[in-house]
């Protein structure tokens, strides 16, 4: 792009950024005052990058789960893992199950905090550790609340099995995004390790773009019996991380 179009691109991400809805083609034509034939090449550039996301049945754009990552790591931005560090501390507690944040970083999830559940039977993930994304519960919600194009892309190379209950059919997959899409959480039992459950939700950012996801996880035989608890605790303190987070940025 030359530096027209990096200011076009700039006053597309601001006006999503100032808006309370996606909006179309012809909206941000309008609204950066640049015909649509260029405008398209510019929104599309930018959902390769995940910096937009695509709706392909309301043909609408809205900020992607990029630039949640950019203001994660910002150096005068509010410090995500310092605001969802007690989130994690009282979900560990409550559920006795491990708590994880995570972000999106290319391909993979990549755990930035976490605290370890005090039973002597549990999960343990380095920070920094990396994980997939289709047989991941955190995987799962990043896939399902990102570009169709980053999807179909993700899906082309291939989805490697990890374990017998790993999800390696593309339909199946899409089936799954398509339901943590409409409940806002999603989950994975004994996908990449056997014996292992996970549930996970997203945080947002004011624009409802993806910033990170929150994820407790434990041993299946544990969380067999306690999903619905578990469910219903981690999409309750995502939702609190990410008014934290939003209160941070803001102040």
């Amino acid at each position: 792009m030359n530096v027209r179009s990096v200011d076009r691109a700039v006053a597309i991400l601001e006006y999503l950024a100032g808006s309370d809805r996606p909006a179309q083609l012809r909206e941000l034509s309008e609204a950066i005052d640049a015909p649509k034939s260029t405008t398209l090449n510019i929104a599309r550039t930018l959902a390769t990058r995940r910096l937009l996301s695509f709706d392909d049945a309301t043909k609408a754009y809205q900020l992607g789960p990029r630039l949640g990552q950019f203001a994660t790591h910002a150096p005068h931005g509010p410090d995500l893992r310092r605001v969802a560090r007690p989130h994690l501390e009282r979900l560990a507690r409550d559920t006795g199950e491990g708590a994880f944040l995570s972000v999106l970083e290319g391909d993979e999830v990549v755990y930035i905090e976490r605290v370890e559940s005090a039973q002597p039977i549990r999960y343990a993930a380095p920070v920094g550790g990396r994980r997939p994304l289709h047989c991941t519960s955190a995987g799962k919600i990043a896939l399902a609340m990102s570009p169709v194009g980053l999807v179909e892309r993700y899906v082309e190379r291939g989805l490697v099995r990890q374990t017998r209950s790993t999800i390696t059919d593309a339909a199946e997959l899409a089936r799954q995004l398509a339901r943590a899409r409409q409940r806002g959480w999603a989950d994975a039992r004994d996908e990449s390790v056997v014996g292992l459950t996970g549930i996970a939700a997203p945080i947002v950012g004011p624009s409802g773009a993806l910033v990170a996801m929150l994820t407790v996880a434990g041993p299946t035989f544990r969380m067999r019996g306690q999903q619905r608890a578990v469910q219903v605790a981690v999409c309750a303190a995502a939702r609190a991380i990410s008014l934290d987070y939003a209160g941070a940025a803001g102040s």
